[in-house]
């Protein structure tokens, strides 16, 4: 499995269809094949969407802007 973030090889399966890449450090999990999500690992293990915190970004900018 090839990450989609950095597409490197080094990744590891840490659950059912969840994966875990060791050059970028990050978790990413499949659906179907073409559905990918990516999230970024806190240091108490939680989860963070990146795409969720891309939005969060895009969303404070724009008020910053206003």
């Amino acid at each position: 499995m090839y990450c989609p973030l950095c597409e490197s090889i080094d990744t590891g399966k840490v659950g059912t269809n969840q994966y875990y890449c060791w050059h970028c450090l990050i978790e990413f999990s499949v659906k179907n094949k073409k559905e990918i999500s990516i999230y970024y690992v806190e240091d108490d293990g939680t989860l963070v969407d990146l795409e969720m915190d891309t939005a969060e970004k895009t969303r404070l900018e724009a008020g910053k802007a206003t």
